[in-house]
């Protein structure tokens, strides 16, 4: 008798955030993204990518919007790594 042997895999969706300046509020990190475990079916709860933090978030830019991104004087905030 054959023995199978099946192997479930899972990709993982997240859901990308439009303020760069996003820092989980536990380790300070830059968070450009979160897990989305409704999206994915997952039953594991949400983090932060790449972290993987169950934390809240912090913007770095108080004036940061959508529409008209960061309106601070230049040179208030870290710079931002270039996205890949």
């Amino acid at each position: 008798m054959a023995v199978g042997t099946y192997t479930h895999t899972r990709v993982h969706e997240k859901t990308v955030f439009a303020n760069p300046y996003l820092r989980c509020d536990e380790c300070g990190g830059s968070v450009p993204a979160w897990h989305n475990n409704t999206a994915c079916g997952c039953n594991s709860g949400f983090w932060s990518e790449p972290c993987k933090h169950n934390a809240g978030l912090t913007s770095e830019c108080p004036s940061w919007s959508p529409v008209n991104g960061c309106s601070c004087p230049a040179g208030t905030h870290p710079v931002l790594p270039v996205p890949r």
